[in-house]
């Protein structure tokens, strides 16, 4: 009998939400070291496709733990619920906020002093964001964790990282000119 090797168990940390993600940078570059293509260059071409097929495994690893948005969605799916960013919110009260959200950055980019007000924006956005990835913290450490109103919030996440993210974006545009 073979068991899935999870990106958890490659790093070899708990399956929980909540990771110590300097302990993950530790563990990711001492893997790499382990399995970096260039040390099996003298090996035999399974061994060096191998090692090719480990460094990948681990890249992609670590890139999923160390987000909080693909993590949860990660942890989300080992438990059985698939995440799609694309599906449709129904809460009426996010929805309000997130329209109001983002009609205020469009403004912001439009005023006089459009860097203090995209900056205020983005750090509207950056509180709320903060304050979902703790509920959503905060629901993966229950005894019994409701996947499904989970899925919820990561579906808000996403919204979030994409307005926090053109934000940025805009910001980094108004530094520009």
């Amino acid at each position: 009998m073979t068991t899935v090797q999870t990106h958890f168990s490659l790093f070899s940390l708990p399956v929980v939400f909540d990771i110590d993600l300097v302990e993950l940078t530790n563990r990711y570059r001492d893997l790499q070291k382990a399995v970096h293509p260039d040390k099996f260059a003298n090996s035999s071409e399974q061994e060096r496709l191998k090692a090719i097929q480990r460094a990948s495994q681990v890249n992609d690893g670590y890139a999923v733990l160390k987000s909080p948005l693909s993590r949860a969605q990660y942890l989300l799916e080992l438990n059985g619920v698939k995440s799609d960013d694309n599906a449709t919110i129904s809460d009426p009260f996010f929805l309000m906020q997130q329209m109001e959200m983002r009609e205020s950055l469009e403004e912001a980019s439009l005023k006089e002093d459009a860097l203090a007000a995209v900056e205020d924006s983005l750090d509207e956005i950056d509180n709320v964001y903060r304050a979902l990835l703790n509920e959503i913290k905060r629901m993966f450490a229950e005894a019994n964790p409701d996947y499904h109103a989970i899925n919820n919030n990561v579906l808000k996440l996403h919204f979030f990282n994409r307005l926090k993210n053109e934000a940025e974006t805009l910001l980094a545009n108004i530094e520009n000119k």
